[in-house]
C-alpha cells in the first residue's frame, strides 16, 4: 500500500499552523529605547513593586481621613437575671408608725432584659486627626516621588543594557571582518610554508592571529547573549527579544547648554523635608484640646417571661454627652517629640542642599564628558577609516611582494590597535549619551 504523502503533508502545515501564534507570541521587537522603556512600564517588576506601595499610600491616607468622620454603631444584648437580689427598704416608707431600724425585703426588676441601642461619636475638634491626614497626604506625595526614583535608576540599567546590545552588533560587524582578513592570511602563510618559503615561526604567528579573532568573536557574540538575558530580566519576561535597530553615528549638534527638569533625587529629598516638617505639626498638636460630642439611644424590654413581651415593661433612654480635653502635664514627652522632629528636618535640609549641590556637578560633569566623549569618538571615527585605507595599502604591497609577511602582520597589529580605540571611544559616548538623553526626561508625570 502507497504511503499518502499528500495527508502527511496537510497534517504538518496544520501543525504548523497550531504553533505559529505561539512561537510569535514568544519573542518581542523592539526598535529604539523609548519602545523599551514604554514595555518596562508596565512590566518591569521595581515599577509594579512602586506602584503598589503609592497604592498602599493612598489607601493609608483615606484610612486616615476616615478616622476624622463620625462613628456610628449599634448594639444589642440580652440579660437573664437568674437571681434578683432582694433589696433592704425601711419599714417607715410603707407604714409611718413602724419602728426605726426596721427594714423589709422587697425585691425589684424582672427576669429577663432586652436592650438595644444606638452610640454615636463625633470627635468635632481633633488637631492630631487632622494633621495626622496631611502627614498621610504627604506621604503618598512620597511614594509617588519614590517611583520617579525607581523609573529614572531602572531607564538608566534598561539603557545601558540596550546600548551595549547595540555595540555588541556593531563590534561583532568589525570582528567578523577581522576573522576573513586574518584567516586568509592565516591559509595565504600556510601555503607558503607548505612550499617552504616562510619559517615556522611566521606561520604560527599569523595562526594566532587567527586564533585569536575567533576568540573574540566569540567572546562577543557570548557576551551579546548574556545582554540579552539581562534585558530579559530587566523587563521582566521569558520570551526572546529582537533588537531592530541599528548603531546610528552620533550627531553633529552639541550637548545641551544645562538640564530643565528637576533630578528625581531633589525631588525625593524635596518631598522627605515636607514629610518632616508635617510630622513637625502633627507633634505639635499633641498640645492641642480637643472636643467630642456623643449620643446614645437604648431601649430596653424587662419581661417576667422568656418571651413574654405582651406583658413588658419598655424603658427607654438616650443622652447627649459633650467632652473637652486639654492636655496640661504629659511628663515632658511632647517636647522630646517635637524637639526630634526639628532636628529631623535640620536633617533634611541638610541632605536637600547635598542633593542639590552633589546634582549640579553631576550635571556639569555628564556635559563635559558628552562633548569630550563625542568629539573622541568623531576623531577615533576618522583615524579608523584612514587606517582601514593603510591596511588595504598595506595588503596591496603584501600581496605584491613588496613588504614582508612579519611587516604585514605588524601593520595589522596598528589596525586592531585603531580599532580598539574605536570601540572604546563609541563605548564612552554611548554610555555620556543615554544618560544626557535621561536627565532631560520628565520623571514627574508619567
Amino acid at each position: 500500500m502507497r504511503p499518502d504523502h499528500s495527508l502527511t503533508r496537510k497534517l504538518r502545515l496544520a501543525l504548523l499552523w497550531l504553533l505559529a501564534p505561539s512561537m510569535a507570541m514568544a519573542q518581542k521587537q523592539f526598535g529604539s529605547l523609548p519602545e523599551v522603556f514604554r514595555y518596562a512600564d508596565q512590566h518591569a517588576l521595581p515599577l509594579q513593586t512602586s506602584r503598589l506601595q503609592e497604592q498602599i499610600s493612598r489607601s493609608a491616607e483615606k484610612q486616615s481621613k476616615a478616622y476624622r468622620l463620625p462613628i456610628l454603631s449599634g448594639s444589642g444584648a440580652f440579660t437573664d437575671n437568674i437571681t434578683l437580689q432582694p433589696t433592704l427598704v425601711p419599714e417607715k416608707l410603707t407604714n409611718p408608725s413602724a419602728p426605726d431600724n426596721s427594714y423589709r425585703e422587697l425585691t425589684f426588676g424582672r427576669p429577663f432584659i432586652y436592650t438595644v441601642g444606638v452610640q454615636a461619636q463625633w470627635d468635632v475638634l481633633n488637631f492630631q486627626r487632622w494633621f495626622a491626614a496631611k502627614t498621610a497626604s504627604v506621604q503618598t506625595h512620597v511614594a509617588t516621588v519614590q517611583t520617579a526614583q525607581t523609573r529614572y535608576a531602572m531607564y538608566n540599567q534598561l539603557a545601558s543594557t540596550y546600548y551595549a546590545l547595540l555595540l555588541s552588533q556593531e563590534i561583532d560587524t568589525i570582528y567578523v571582518q577581522n576573522l576573513a582578513t586574518t584567516s586568509a592570511i592565516a591559509r595565504h602563510v600556510a601555503d607558503k610554508y607548505a612550499q617552504g618559503l616562510v619559517s615556522e615561526e611566521q606561520r604560527n604567528r599569523a595562526t594566532i592571529q587567527q586564533l585569536q579573532a575567533e576568540r573574540t568573536l566569540a567572546d562577543i557574540r557570548t557576551q551579546y547573549r548574556q545582554l540579552t538575558y539581562d534585558l530579559q530580566n530587566q523587563l521582566n519576561t521569558t520570551d526572546s527579544l529582537t533588537l531592530t535597530e541599528t548603531w546610528q553615528q552620533p550627531a553633529e549638534s552639541a550637548s545641551p547648554v544645562s538640564f530643565d527638569r528637576t533630578h528625581p533625587a531633589i525631588l525625593l529629598q524635596q518631598s522627605m523635608l515636607q514629610l518632616s516638617q508635617s510630622q513637625l505639626s502633627q507633634s505639635k498638636s499633641l498640645l492641642y484640646p480637643s472636643l467630642s460630642v456623643g449620643y446614645q439611644y437604648n431601649y430596653s424590654w424587662a419581661t417576667g417571661g422568656f418571651t413574654d413581651f405582651a406583658n413588658a415593661n419598655r424603658l427607654p433612654q438616650q443622652f447627649l454627652s459633650v467632652r473637652l480635653n486639654v492636655p496640661i502635664f504629659t511628663g515632658f514627652a511632647t517636647r522630646e517629640k517635637i524637639s526630634q522632629s526639628e532636628l529631623s528636618i535640620q536633617a533634611q535640609q541638610l541632605q536637600l542642599t547635598q542633593a542639590r549641590n552633589q546634582v549640579a556637578q553631576e550635571d556639569q560633569t555628564l556635559l563635559l564628558q558628552y562633548d569630550q566623549n563625542r568629539g573622541q569618538l568623531q576623531k577615533a571615527r576618522q583615524i579608523l577609516a584612514l587606517q582601514q585605507q593603510n591596511d588595504r595599502h598595506v595588503q596591496n604591497r603584501y600581496d605584491g611582494g613588496i613588504i614582508s609577511l612579519d611587516e604585514r602582520l605588524d601593520k595589522l597589529n596598528d589596525l586592531f590597535k585603531a580599532q580598539n580605540d574605536y570601540v572604546q571611544s563609541l563605548s564612552n559616548y554611548s554610555v555620556s549619551h543615554y544618560k544626557t538623553v535621561i536627565r532631560q526626561l520628565d520623571f514627574q508625570h508619567e
